[in-house]
């Protein structure tokens, strides 16, 4: 496959593992704003909320049925973001930027 673009494996692997600490922080945030009773204006402010309209008219009785739902629209929206090339502004957009930053590398020089 000489000439032809082929994807790093290693970011892919780095997008799995943000896609997979987006879910877990999502799920913390969703807790948190359902408890202080702004749950819909969080999910709307983050832009999950029209996919997810079904789900937040039984998110008084299925919260977890909603944090599921809205970890799967959002690990879908992270991966729309890489492939159109848009997914440090996505990130940035939903508060979670420093999931796509390398907290491992330390300059030396």
């Amino acid at each position: 496959m000489k000439g032809q673009y082929m994807p790093s494996k290693k970011f892919d692997q780095r997008l799995k593992r943000v896609q997979l600490l987006a879910a877990i922080r999502l799920e913390k945030r969703i807790k948190f704003a359902y408890a202080h009773g702004y749950l819909t204006d969080y999910l709307l402010r983050i832009g999950l909320s029209p996919e997810l309209s079904s789900e937040l008219d039984e998110a008084n009785f299925k919260l977890t049925r909603l944090i599921v739902a809205a970890q799967a629209v959002l690990q879908d929206k992270i991966s729309r973001a890489r492939q159109k090339g848009y997914l440090k502004d996505y990130l940035k957009k939903i508060n979670m930027l420093d999931l796509l930053m390398h907290h491992k590398h330390i300059r030396t020089t």
